[in-house]
């Protein structure tokens, strides 16, 4: 079984760093569409966090794993 979910991360007011993670995102991902997201989070700013606010979007990736099944006895 693979399954996929859509990191983003930003920097905060502070210089840290924060990922949010999306579960079993709309594949294939659309890069012009996670930019305006990422964006719309950042102006809204909804999301607060130890570090303050979001700033700035460092990068967003498409991770996928894939798992399989062993039988044992």
């Amino acid at each position: 079984m693979e399954t996929a979910s859509l990191e983003l991360s930003f920097t905060t007011a502070a210089g840290s760093i924060v990922r949010f993670q999306v579960a079993q995102p709309i594949m294939p991902v659309n890069p012009a569409d996670i930019n305006r997201v990422m964006d719309k989070m950042i102006a809204t700013n909804i999301f607060e966090t130890k570090g303050g606010p979001i700033t700035a979007k460092k990068s967003a990736r498409l991770v996928q794993r894939a798992t399989s099944d062993i039988a044992i006895s």
